[in-house]
């Protein structure tokens, strides 16, 4: 029988920035900066940006990036030459404490679970920074109902934050083996599946 992953109890008691990729943060670099409802300057403005203003991707078309805004999920389309990304490959963010202690967590809840002849969910993560994590999933993880993975990944970025003691908005990416971004989900900018499965 799987069990609900609930590694946030125990709390209690690939890819870099040179090509965009879902749940990347990036930095508006310019003030009234546009935010289009679409990706071209054809496209009416739908919100302005000032320098500072951070921003979190959900894809990438022809030199813009589609964009979350803001707490409420408010989405628009971002001309890429008026951002830095925030976000890094694994092998370029310097890992914190905090992240050790999340792997670790991770690391014990798939040796647990392999003890137990089960398949764990989850198998490693990627600190990207900027409170972010990539966590590969097993292939036991991808056949899963929409509903039990969207409880998994909530679990998960409870635990993130939880750890995480940046004061940013944690983050988390789920990722297959082969490096491919299946979902982002924020603790303050929602969650978003890269498929349009249900």
């Amino acid at each position: 029988m799987r069990q609900l992953f609930c590694l946030a109890l125990l709390c209690l008691a690939a890819s870099g920035t040179a090509i965009a990729a879902p749940g990347d943060y990036w930095h508006v670099d310019q003030w009234s900066t546009n935010v289009r409802q679409g990706p071209g300057t054809n496209h009416p403005v739908a919100r302005q940006l000032g320098q500072g203003d951070v921003v979190m991707e959900l894809q990438h078309r022809d030199g813009w990036l589609y964009v979350v805004m803001d707490r409420r999920g408010r989405t628009g389309w971002l001309y890429r030459e008026l951002a830095s990304p925030l976000t890094t490959g694994a092998d370029e963010a310097e890992e914190t404490a905090y992240f050790k202690l999340f792997s670790d967590m991770l690391d014990s809840n798939r040796e647990q679970a392999e003890d137990l002849g089960e398949t764990p969910l989850f198998l490693s993560a990627d600190y990207l920074g900027y409170a972010t994590v990539a966590v590969q999933v097993s292939d036991a993880f991808l056949p899963l109902a929409r509903s039990e993975q969207n409880t998994q990944l909530d679990a998960l970025v409870r635990l993130w934050q939880t750890v995480d003691n940046t004061g940013i908005p944690a983050s988390v990416i789920l990722t297959t083996a082969s490096g491919d971004r299946l979902a982002v989900s924020s603790s303050s900018r929602g969650r978003y599946w890269m498929d349009e499965r249900d």
